[in-house]
Parts: structure tokens; C-alpha cells; sequence
């Protein structure tokens, strides 16, 4: 298995080549055998650039300033569920993001994404009966 070489590494001897520096003194510079340095000027040519291309993958539902955005709006509402504030952003942005990409984004900002419980109405009835109780212990 043969040795594999960062893209800084490829670019400088890319460049080198461009500015016709003989192999020799490339891997002199570079500290890379010769027969590296072929091969790399080699797959340059046969793939035009070998080097990692930026961005590959699917592209992000939200960028950071629209992630930012939407983690103000749930701080402001928390007692919503994942659809809720699914639907929520489609109506305030016009675009769709799903429950599992809300999901993704509590999980990514460390928030519980539970919906708490409403706390029950007490009636003066029942404050007094639990005050009542309360002082009897």
C-alpha cells in the first residue's frame, strides 16, 4: 500500500511543476520520491484536479444565520412540539423543514425537545385544601 499525501502537499507540487521545476528538485523540496511525484502530476492531468472537492454531499436544510434564527424562536416558545415548530418556521420563512431536522438541531444546541406538562389550574378551593395539608405535616 502506498503512501498517501495531503492536498497541501499535492497542490505545492503541482504548483512546482506548473513553474517547470525539474522532477528532481520537487522531491528534493518535498521530500517525496520521484515515482510519487509522477504519479501525482499524473493524476492531475488524467482528472484535471485530484485534489478533495469542496461542499460534496446533500446541501443543509438551514444555513447557520437561519439555524441561529429558528433556536431565538424556540427559546422564545418551548412549549411546542417538533411539528409545531416545523410548521412554525415554514409559515414564518416559506421553507419546509421536518420533525427529524428540528430534531437535529435541538440535539446540535443540546435543548430537551420534550413538550413539558401544563401545570393544572388549582381553584382557591384546592390552595386552601393543600395549604391545609401541608401544615398538618
Amino acid at each position: 500500500m502506498g503512501k498517501h499525501y495531503t492536498d497541501s502537499i499535492k497542490r505545492i507540487v503541482k504548483k512546482l511543476h506548473q513553474e517547470n521545476t525539474p522532477i528532481g528538485k520537487i522531491s528534493e523540496i518535498t521530500d517525496i520520491p520521484k515515482r510519487s511525484i509522477y504519479w501525482i502530476i499524473k493524476s492531475f492531468k488524467e482528472n484535471n484536479e485530484n485534489l478533495k472537492k469542496e461542499n460534496t454531499g446533500r446541501k443543509l436544510k438551514l444555513n447557520k444565520y437561519e439555524e441561529r434564527r429558528f433556536i431565538r424562536s424556540i427559546n422564545k416558545s418551548s412549549k411546542k412540539s417538533l411539528r409545531e415548530f416545523s410548521k412554525d418556521y415554514k409559515l414564518d420563512n416559506g421553507k419546509y423543514i421536518c420533525k427529524s431536522t428540528v430534531s437535529n438541531v435541538f440535539k446540535k444546541h443540546n435543548i430537551n425537545s420534550y413538550v413539558p406538562r401544563k401545570c393544572p389550574f388549582l381553584s382557591k378551593k384546592n390552595v386552601t385544601a393543600r395549604y391545609q395539608f401541608g401544615s398538618n405535616f
